[in-house]
């Protein structure tokens, strides 16, 4: 008698067990298309048609990897310039724009030009330290804008949709290098 009481005891917790570890059929979810993508992808279009404007020879591909490089060369120049580190900077400088910026004359014009009197450039690194540093501190790069295949601007595109210009770059020896404006 006492086994019989066990062996239903047992039986009905087992059977209990099979019924309850019964799985309910999952209801799949259909792939919703993501609405993020897609706006991300035509923002993504609009920026490479404004930013090659005419210039056909420019490829998707190019645009992506031409901005994220130099929007990564920005990103090392922001560190550099809170050091403050002009030999640090030099690397990043087209050969042509060290060499106006190294000439007497030029550093003279450049004098000249400037709003604040009191401040007096005698070389590369001031015009460092007091002009490159001081306009484009807080500066936010949001695009490219190509002059050709090999020069670009770096701009910020502002509410109404004009664009600052904080950075020229040019192709030299494969990488990109800022291009400091001639006077």
């Amino acid at each position: 008698m006492k086994r019989t009481i066990i062996f239903t005891i047992a039986l009905f917790t087992s059977l209990f067990g099979f019924i309850s570890c019964g799985s309910v059929p999952q209801q799949t979810e259909k792939p919703v298309e993501k609405t993020e993508t897609k706006i991300e992808k035509q923002h993504t279009d609009e920026e490479y048609k404004r930013s090659i404007g005419e210039i056909a020879e420019v490829s998707k591909e190019e645009f992506i990897q031409d901005k994220t490089e130099i929007i990564n060369i920005i990103k090392e120049l922001q560190k550099i310039m809170d050091k403050q580190d002009y030999q640090a900077w030099l690397p990043y400088i087209s050969r042509n724009s060290i060499q106006y910026y190294s000439s007497p004359v030029n550093i003279r014009k450049a004098n000249k030009r400037l709003p604040d009197k009191t401040i007096v450039l005698r070389g590369l690194e001031d015009y460092f330290k007091y002009i490159f540093i001081p306009s484009r501190k807080q500066s936010k790069v949001d695009e490219i804008r190509y002059i050709n295949k090999s020069e670009v601007k770096a701009v910020q595109v502002l509410p109404n949709n004009s664009t600052v210009v904080y950075y020229n770059f040019i192709r030299e020896d494969g990488k990109w290098k800022v291009n400091i404006p001639t006077l």
